[in-house]
Formats: C-alpha cells, sequence, structure tokens
C-alpha cells in the first residue's frame, strides 16, 4: 500500500503510520502517531505486527505479576492457547 507502520522507542515510545508517495520517487507525504504506550509494555521488535487485515495491531504485554501470597517471588507463566482462531469463533458463536 501507501503506508508504512514503524514503531519509535526512546523516552517515548509510539507507533506512526507514515504516508508515502512511490511514484516517480518516494516521498513522505506525512506521518500520524497512531498510538503510545509506557515504559515496560510492548517490545515493538518482537511484540507487535499489523493483522492481516490491516486495520489493526496485534500486541503482546508482559503480564504485570505482584509478590505470591507467601512474599515469595513470582513464577514467570506462559499461557499457550492453540487453535486461537477455532476457540475464537467457538465463544463468539460464528
Amino acid at each position: 500500500g501507501r503506508t508504512l507502520y514503524a514503531f519509535a522507542e526512546g523516552s517515548e515510545r509510539y507507533a506512526m503510520a507514515i504516508r508515502m508517495q512511490r511514484d516517480p520517487a518516494p516521498r513522505v507525504l506525512g506521518v500520524d502517531t497512531l498510538f503510545q504506550w509506557p515504559p515496560g509494555g510492548v517490545d515493538a521488535r518482537t511484540g507487535a505486527a499489523l493483522h492481516p487485515d490491516g486495520d489493526r495491531f496485534i500486541l503482546t504485554r508482559a503480564a504485570n505479576v505482584g509478590p505470591e501470597a507467601d512474599g515469595a517471588q513470582p513464577t514467570a507463566r506462559l499461557i499457550l492457547v492453540t487453535n486461537f482462531f477455532e476457540e475464537l469463533r467457538q465463544r463468539l458463536g460464528n
């Protein structure tokens, strides 16, 4: 298409849409900030992607896990959902 999506990281982390002209030579027409997220949130290099429909982003974010009830350090957890879209269709009735 004519839009390039990029993630800027630094003191302010945000996603942007860069509107491009492709012909006769590539040229930036404008840049729009789409959204910001707090430090420690999404790692844009590994945790963000444009959804195939082009209308939204898929983002992963680290869970904020508090201390365990007994004061021990929290354990890391991984929740893996296989056949995600099949399960989603069943839950939504589609």
